[in-house]
């Protein structure tokens, strides 16, 4: 148990504490047979428990109210500091998406500039291999510029899916 509970528990008994005392006043005082100083000992203890009780209220109101600034001071301290690492998120994701989107852009760049360079040389080797194939009628000679067209028509078609979309 905190000593906040405890201090509760107190406040709360020392109303039931007193008025045993009372009580037990109240009783030796029938004892003694004077009825009268006992009930008016008991009203002036009540007196007395309620000016303790107000007080007792007024500072645990006064308690409640100073913890509860403090925590709208450490309300307001998240809330900044949310705030401050809210915008320092955004502007990290935003310059991520950023870089990502130019990543992307050079990937794309030099993705069409290798496909491109790749038919420029799959051409000059069909060419040149059908013209040796020509000149020579070598058979070896014919079947290499067949596989330099082949292969290049290949790449050709599968570069048309792609910039068509399909895959």
């Amino acid at each position: 148990m905190d000593s906040e509970t405890i201090k509760v528990i107190l406040v709360a008994l020392t109303p039931v504490m007193l008025a045993l005392i009372a009580v037990l006043q109240l009783v030796l005082a029938n004892r003694q047979a004077n009825r009268v100083a006992a009930v008016k000992f008991a009203l002036e203890a009540k007196a007395e428990q309620d000016k303790i009780d107000k007080e007792e209220v007024r500072l645990a109101v006064r308690d409640v109210a100073d913890k509860a600034v403090v925590a709208v001071g450490k309300v307001e301290e998240v809330k900044q500091t949310l705030n401050e690492t809210t915008k320092v998120s955004d502007r990290k994701m935003n310059e991520l998406s950023r870089v990502a989107i130019e990543s992307q852009k050079t990937g794309e760049a030099i993705h069409v500039l290798v496909n491109s360079s790749m038919s420029a040389q799959l051409k000059i080797s069909m060419i040149a291999l059908r013209r040796i194939a020509e000149m020579t009628s070598n058979q070896d000679d014919k079947a290499a510029a067949s596989l330099a067209e082949k292969l290049f028509h290949e790449h050709e078609g599968k570069q048309a899916q792609v910039d068509s979309g399909v895959k």
